[in-house]
């Protein structure tokens, strides 16, 4: 049987680690709030770390498989770990060891959850100027 490149048996892999969001209709553990509803019921969040194959490395970042089954192995990512210029480590990807993958995810979430209270507060300060312009008419409120 004809094995797809990088697939031999018995040859060790190097793995990156990434953390992130799957949204299901089943509750990761007991008493889990729904954080929506779908066509098919409640929508929950799950946790999961995915695993990726590296491929190669370069003096720049490492080429890793998009997706862990061998089948599917065509299609590669770059992932970038440190400045062809300066030399510095900058923001990855995907990481060497889960306990950074974990911190990244932490350190993601932060990062989103300001952007929107951001958003958020502008969007109640636009809904608060339209509202003092808007004027309804009385005919208007009767329809």
């Amino acid at each position: 049987m004809k094995r797809a490149k990088g697939t031999e048996c018995c040859e060790p892999r190097e793995y990156l680690f990434r953390y992130a969001d799957d949204y299901t209709f089943s509750p990761a553990h007991e008493g889990q709030e729904a954080v929506g509803y779908g066509e098919d019921g409640p929508v929950y969040v799950h946790l999961v770390l995915r695993r990726y194959v590296v491929h190669s490395k370069t003096p720049c970042g490492i080429w890793i498989y998009r997706y862990e089954f061998p089948q599917y192995r065509a299609k590669l990512k770059f992932v970038k770990m440190r400045d062809i210029f300066s030399g510095e480590t900058i923001r990855r990807w995907a990481h060497p060891t889960r306990e950074a993958a974990l911190a990244s995810y932490i350190a993601r979430k932060k990062h989103q959850l300001g952007l929107l209270a951001h958003q958020k507060k502008r969007a109640e300060s636009g809904l608060a100027m339209a509202e003092e312009i808007h004027q309804p008419t009385p005919m208007a409120e009767a329809a």
